[in-house]
């Protein structure tokens, strides 16, 4: 049995640096595939490529480990802005800043993509869909007790590094969504989350 102490000895410990590093090099290497491969291709086939083969490297799997340093954040950006760039310099286009390339191909930034994931995720297991221990809605109480509560409840004594726990690091984004959002359907659900912006209201 692990006593609290050597759990949150393992939590700070634990890094997950070398999980980064491996799926930005294989995500840089399917890019380098796609160029090498679709040479004359447009930049909506070029795009499509690297949202079915290059972007699911950079987002396995990520509501674990999205705890990230904002190292290992902008070292995953790094392959999305390589993509767009070189998108840009191959059709001959005047370089702009980043943000700009992402609009003109329709992508998100990769960190905004994954909060997306890290709700939809709690979404998924509020609508029992998934089983997720660590996550904690509130309890029902009073007449209705079958009914599931919708209020994700964080660790109260949380410190410094069970801070990026997923049930800590979401809690606050979810339970700014309204119960009518929380209840809708899985591909609604993204579809609303996307369209109103839910991540920052």
């Amino acid at each position: 049995r692990v006593d609290r102490r050597q759990r949150q000895m393992c939590i700070r410990d634990s890094s997950f640096s070398p999980n980064t590093v491996s799926a930005v090099n294989k995500a840089m290497r399917m890019t380098g595939i796609i160029f090498r491969s679709l040479r004359h291709s447009s930049e909506a086939t070029l795009t499509k490529a690297f949202l079915c083969y290059a972007r699911p490297h950079l987002e396995f799997a990520s509501p674990l480990w999205n705890c990230l340093s904002a190292t290992d954040s902008n070292a995953i950006e790094r392959v999305q802005r390589y993509f767009s760039r070189r998108v840009f310099k191959r059709f001959g286009l005047a370089p702009r800043p980043y943000p700009q390339r992402l609009e003109r191909l329709g992508l998100t930034p990769l960190a905004e993509r994954r909060d997306q994931i890290d709700l939809s995720f709690v979404h998924s297991v509020f609508k029992r869909e998934h089983h997720c221990p660590v996550l904690n809605f509130e309890a029902p109480t009073g007449r209705y007790s079958l009914r599931r509560k919708s209020k994700l409840v964080p660790d109260s004594r949380a410190g410094r590094y069970r801070k990026k726990v997923l049930c800590n690091r979401v809690a606050r984004k979810w339970n700014l969504i309204q119960p009518a959002v929380q209840n809708l359907s899985r591909k609604s659900f993204k579809l609303r989350m996307i369209d109103s912006c839910l991540l920052y209201t």
